[in-house]
């Protein structure tokens, strides 16, 4: 569990899934617009959002405002596939970044 915090004309987060984790995003300060596989979905404070394994997603705030939110995933640690453009449906490799889980 951590907060994220989308900085006025800072970063967004990148279109990536977790193979194995759900993920949920609690609002709690300004309005993100969350792609969601195909679809996009416009949250504001006091909204939250569930995230089952396997769905592509991404976070972006209004670039004039930013964003706080409160992510969770279950169960932890984390495992973070990005997503490359034109390849979304495909697995790609993991980011750099995420823990390894050799078998």
């Amino acid at each position: 569990m951590h907060v994220i915090e989308l900085t006025p004309g800072g970063p967004n987060g990148r279109f990536h899934f977790h193979s194995r984790n759900e993920n949920i995003y609690l609002i709690l300060e300004g309005t993100i617009e969350l792609r969601l596989a195909d679809r996009v979905e416009s949250l504001s404070a006091g909204d939250s959002a569930w995230i089952p394994p396997g769905v592509p997603h991404a976070v972006a705030a209004d670039p004039a405002v930013g964003a706080r939110l409160l992510e969770i995933y279950w169960p932890a640690p984390s495992d973070f596939v990005e997503v490359v453009a034109g390849d979304e449906g495909h697995a790609v490799s993991p980011h750099p970044s995420a823990p390894r889980s050799d078998p």
